[in-house]
């Protein structure tokens, strides 16, 4: 299989079953420190709950994976953070009506080209 053929299969699969969702990568802070500022994308991606970990007392903290097409990731997206043009820690993903956190991103390579970007969510 190609690298086009596998990114071709992905696509098709997140058409059919996946959902929208925004994604905001950080690319600065304001002088207070406070501000941040975001360059947004819309993604078509399918998630899948992963199960949770207790934290304390009861308190559970769920797990999401997540799993974004390279297609969708608009050109320079990474460029402007300075960081890597796919989803990667530290993004936020809006999801199902809240933002969570990217905690782990697994970019998956054949043949040296981009084909799927898996992330871990937590929230």
């Amino acid at each position: 299989m190609s690298p086009t053929e596998a990114i071709s299969m992905l696509d098709r699969q997140l058409a059919n079953n996946g959902k929208s969702v925004a994604m905001k990568k950080r690319i600065g802070g304001g002088l207070s420190g406070f501000e941040q500022y975001f360059c947004k994308a819309m993604h078509r991606t399918w998630t899948k709950g992963r199960g949770s970990d207790e934290l304390a007392d009861g308190i559970q903290q769920q797990f999401t994976l997540l799993v974004f097409s390279p297609t969708d990731i608009p050109a320079g997206f990474g460029s402007l953070s300075g960081g890597q043009p796919w989803p990667d820690v530290g993004d936020i993903v809006s999801a199902d009506g809240r933002d969570r956190e990217i905690k782990a991103s697994n970019p998956i390579f054949m043949d040296d080209v981009l084909v799927r970007i898996n992330c871990q969510l937590v929230g």
